[in-house]
């Protein structure tokens, strides 16, 4: 079936649902972000959205517009990049092409001090927490959004995000005395 004519039939099932194109135009950026700040490399990242999107793409038909677009599209990419994670065994994040941007921006040296002192802190914490802040200011989701990913309560994402906050300017702080 042509694309112009599964989306028509998509329109008549559920015509409230946005075209796949504007989920694709609104949601591909923040998707690869999410994936380049996982992976580290910016060819990775590209194959792993031209995969979710092509994922996406084949099960929109069945996607029902109970949950957000954004929740249901970063549960993919959550799965692929645990995928591509076991496959490789690599089990780290690589968040530090973001922070050498971050640090080429900046023009102290006691900002660079400080991102610096972030990216340590971010480093040791496990996975699953440095997901969560991943999705929650590099990716701007939503707690509900968030919860929805990771299987958890919109209350139970947010006291976690606000824990890790903390967590993360004890360390700082610490590390700053």
């Amino acid at each position: 079936m042509k694309a112009a004519k599964l989306q028509t039939a998509l329109d008549k099932l559920v015509p409230d649902r946005p075209d796949f194109l504007e989920v694709y135009d609104r949601w591909v950026t923040p998707i690869y972000k999410y994936f380049l700040s996982r992976v580290g490399e910016e060819a990775l990242a590209e194959d792993l959205t031209s995969q979710l999107f092509l994922k996406a793409y084949q099960a929109y038909p069945g996607f029902e517009q109970r949950g957000s677009v954004a929740a249901w599209l970063f549960a993919i990419a959550r799965n692929l990049a645990m995928d591509h994670f076991r496959a490789s065994q690599r089990k780290n994040l690589y968040l530090d092409q973001e922070f050498r941007q971050l640090q080429t921006d900046q023009d102290t040296v006691k900002n660079r001090e400080s991102l610096i002192l972030l990216q340590t802190a971010l480093m040791e914490l496990d996975s699953q927490d440095q997901e969560l802040i991943l999705l929650r200011y590099l990716n701007q989701l939503s707690f509900a959004e968030i919860g929805s990913i990771i299987g958890i309560s919109e209350q139970a994402a947010k006291k976690r995000v606000y824990r890790l906050l903390s967590q993360l300017r004890s360390r700082m702080g610490a590390e700053n005395a």
